[in-house]
């Protein structure tokens, strides 16, 4: 969907995650936009800001995946991505 890019947002010392779309996000995401940025949990980056080009993330210190991922993994990490939409 885009690339994603690590940045510190100057005004407030803080390093983030930019995500830059090669296209335009669509209406529906930026509709969606302010009820993803209202999620507060520790297992939901937070959103920061939203432009139709770009995304300003807070930005998580990790390794990415690397698939195909065994059976008990996956359902470790969905379990964890569930309990961020009660």
């Amino acid at each position: 969907m885009g690339e994603v890019y690590k940045a510190r947002d100057a005004p407030l010392y803080r390093i983030v995650a930019i995500k830059v779309s090669s296209q335009n996000f669509s209406d529906r995401f930026e509709r969606e936009a302010p009820t993803v940025a209202s999620l507060n949990h520790s297992n939901i980056c937070t959103l920061f800001d939203v432009d139709p080009d770009y995304l300003v993330m807070e930005y998580i210190e990790d390794v990415p995946l690397k698939g195909p991922l065994p059976l008990d993994q996956a359902l470790k990490y969905a379990a964890q991505i569930c309990a961020g939409w009660r």
